[in-house]
């Protein structure tokens, strides 16, 4: 993972949302696994996971662009 205080102009930001989400919805699925199905927490976390999926594929559509420079 990359550090927090990377500037979003070197996709230091885009890397480090999209890691955070991949492990949020990682760690979702396995409390989700853990939880009864008439837990209202059961509830509760599978609306955190939509989000979650929400938030994985807008970065993933809005990855940022490599230029192509030769040096």
């Amino acid at each position: 993972m990359r550090p927090i205080h990377q500037s979003y102009g070197d996709g230091g930001g885009y890397e480090y949302a999209l890691d955070a989400a991949n492990s949020a919805a990682k760690h979702l699925q396995a409390i989700l696994a853990e939880l009864p199905v008439t837990s209202p927490l059961a509830h509760d976390t599978g609306i955190l996971a939509k989000f979650v999926r929400a938030a994985q594929r807008n970065l993933s559509q809005r990855r940022p662009q490599i230029s192509q420079t030769n040096f």
